[in-house]
C-alpha cells in the first residue's frame, strides 16, 4: 500500500493487528471478519492511488492547455508589434477634405 494516504496506511495496519489478535485469542471468526475488511482497505487504497495519479495527469493536461491558450490570447500577444507597423500604411493628410462632407461649417 502507498505511503501517500497515512490515514488509510495506519486502518489498514490497526485492522490487521486486531485480526490477528482476534487469531491469536481464539476468536477466529471476528479474525477472518476483520482480515477481510483489511483486504478491501488495501484495495480501497490502492483505488485511491489511481484515481490521485488519474487526477495529478489530468490537472497537468489542462494547466498546459490552459497556458497555451493565455499565450495565444489577444491581451497577451506572443510578440509585441514594432512601433513602425503601428503606423497606418496610408498617411492622413490634416486639413484635407474629408470626401461626402462639407466644409465652410
Amino acid at each position: 500500500m502507498s505511503s501517500d494516504f497515512g490515514a488509510v496506511s495506519r486502518l489498514h495496519e490497526l485492522v490487521s493487528a486486531a485480526a490477528q489478535w482476534c487469531q491469536d485469542h481464539g476468536v477466529r471468526r471476528y479474525g477472518a471478519e476483520l482480515d477481510a475488511l483489511a483486504e478491501r482497505i488495501t484495495e480501497v487504497g490502492e483505488e485511491l492511488h489511481l484515481v490521485n495519479e488519474g487526477l495529478a495527469g489530468e490537472l497537468a493536461g489542462r494547466s498546459e492547455q490552459l497556458a497555451a491558450a493565455v499565450s495565444r490570447s489577444p491581451a497577451h500577444p506572443a510578440r509585441r508589434p514594432s512601433p513602425a507597423a503601428s503606423v497606418s500604411a496610408s498617411p492622413v493628410r490634416l486639413g484635407a477634405p474629408v470626401p461626402g462632407r462639407r466644409s465652410g461649417r
